[in-house]
Order: structure tokens, then sequence, then C-alpha cells
């Protein structure tokens, strides 16, 4: 549920760039537990958790998309 909603939003930007205050990410790839990212101020390949990546793309309703991941992940 967060891996989809994370991809809807990365689909609608422009160039899937991510603008956070670790620097502008290109999303590569999103996977089922990590996302992996080219930043393009340090120039070099990141990974991140989904539920690490998700605060800089998803905003509203935050608390609640983690929280759902974690119950399925864990029920």
């Amino acid at each position: 549920m967060l891996r989809k909603k994370i991809e809807e939003k990365i689909l609608g930007l422009p160039e899937r760039i991510v603008k956070t205050d670790n620097g502008d990410l290109m999303v590569n790839t999103i996977g089922t537990k990590l996302v992996h990212v080219y930043n393009l101020h340090k120039k070099r390949s990141e990974k991140y958790a989904l539920k690490d990546f998700a605060p800089f793309v998803l905003k509203e309703n935050l608390e609640e998309d983690i929280f759902e991941e974690l119950l399925k992940y864990y029920c």
C-alpha cells in the first residue's frame, strides 16, 4: 500500500525527481522494501527504506500510511 502511494506520487513528478533537504533525489526503482535513488547533489546512488522515503513524497496522511504498512508487515 505504501509502495503504491509512493509510486503514484513519483510518476506525477517531472523526471521522477524529489526535492529534499538531503538533495534532489532522482528515483530509479521502487522495490517492495527499498527505494533506489540517485542523489544529484552528492552525485551518488543511495537506498532508502519505504518508510524512511515516504516523508519526502507523502506529506499528508503519512502516519496513517506507515501504520497500515507496519500492520500488514507484522500481522
